[in-house]
């Protein structure tokens, strides 16, 4: 087996996560690169530092860059002495570091216009191969050697297209276990029913179902959510089905059952307090393909998952063993009010897809696969 130096170039993406960052630890500007790049896993902020841990443990040279985290990113300039364009500042920074650390492989954590506007191995010369994971399909696909997809859905589009395609799902790091101190079964840290994410208002077509789904169950069942909403909407010129026309922020309309938005640890702990927790897949995958990483986060704290239903839901976990499905709104309320008077059996349903996630969608089940790819490759 032949070892190998791999980069992967994540996105904080999520907009809660800087405000977040700064509120926890107000001297982060002044830190170090290390310090804060630390600080960043620490706080389990989107993507956790599970990938660079195991492929380490597989053998393997593993870093990490956020590349669009500015303040951290400008940090490891200054003590490089970099200087950079005020516009360009994310490419030419990322080059600077792709050269100075030298990958065999440059793995991208999601498209990126970065990786479709610029040819990274004519500027880093030690890169052999260039892969990118896709989890939603909101760029075009192109600019890797092959991609990794994390819905059977996308895998199948991709495939079409003629490009060389992995099917691999995203997965739950056990690591967060440590970090939340475990599950207390006691009474005053429980939620009955919960929903943490974004509600669907303001993301254009591709939540609006879910958006739908929540406000009914507000209004008929004890939920309560912690939600991501972005105060302005632009549409784009895109048509919509015609009640999203009409939507309005659930925070507004239901103050007294929302709460802001959560990310990192914080929403881990809310998930692992959780008798019951509610899953819906974008719009592109619903009844279709299924592999959202709600289903792995919450199973691997061991929350109950009431989820939709798709097709390839079986291949994942057993349904209405290891997690509980529905396939329309009206079951939804039906099996939330059933889980929350079965305790035992909640319990038990909440055990069973712990030790599902933990046996078989760990971020080291995803890197034995992905590693052999690699493997393949190289």
């Amino acid at each position: 087996m032949k070892n190998y130096r791999i980069i992967r170039i994540l996105s904080f993406a999520y907009p809660p996560v800087l405000g977040e960052l700064f509120k926890k630890h107000p001297n982060f500007i002044e830190l170090s690169y290390q310090e804060q790049k630390q600080i960043y896993f620490l706080g389990k902020f989107i993507d956790t530092d599970g990938f660079s841990r195991n492929m380490n443990l597989l053998g393997n040279d593993c870093l990490d860059i956020v590349y669009d985290l500015e303040v951290m990113q400008k940090s490891w300039a200054r003590e490089h002495n970099l200087n950079y364009g005020e516009n360009s500042w994310q490419y030419e920074i990322l080059v600077e570091q792709l050269n100075y650390y030298k990958p065999d492989v440059l793995y991208f954590q999601g498209g990126n216009r970065l990786l479709y506007n610029f040819n990274f191995k004519d500027t880093c010369p030690s890169i052999k191969l260039l892969a990118a994971f896709y989890g939603f399909p909101h760029l075009e696909a192109k600019g890797a050697d092959f991609l990794l997809a994390g819905y059977p859905l996308l895998y199948d589009e991709f495939k079409k297209q003629g490009i060389e395609t992995y099917l691999v799902y995203h997965s739950f790091d056990d690591n967060i276990l440590e970090a939340i101190n475990s599950r207390q079964e006691s009474k005053d840290l429980l939620y009955d029913f919960t929903f943490v994410g974004s509600s669907g208002y303001g993301w254009e077509a591709r939540h609006h179902s879910r958006y739908w789904y929540l406000r009914e169950l507000i209004e008929k069942t004890d939920l309560k959510l912690w939600l991501y909403e972005p105060a302005r909407v632009q549409y784009k010129n895109i048509t919509f089905p015609e009640k999203f026309r009409a939507m309005e922020p659930l925070r507004e309309l239901f103050p007294e059952k929302c709460s802001p938005p959560l990310c990192g640890l914080d929403m881990y702990k809310v998930l692992s307090r959780s008798k019951v927790t509610f899953n819906r897949h974008p719009e592109f995958t619903v009844d279709e393909s299924l592999g959202n990483m709600r289903l792995f986060e919450a199973t691997g704290v061991r929350a109950c998952l009431l989820s939709d239903r798709g097709d390839n839901i079986s291949n994942l976990f057993e349904e209405n063993k290891e997690i509980v499905t529905y396939a329309s709104i009206e079951e939804a309320i039906e099996k939330v009010n059933y889980l929350l008077g079965h305790e035992d059996e909640r319990k038990a349903i909440a055990a069973a897809g712990q030790k599902r996630t933990l046996k078989d969608h760990t971020v080291r089940n995803r890197c034995e696969e992905i590693n052999a790819i690699f493997q393949k490759k190289l």
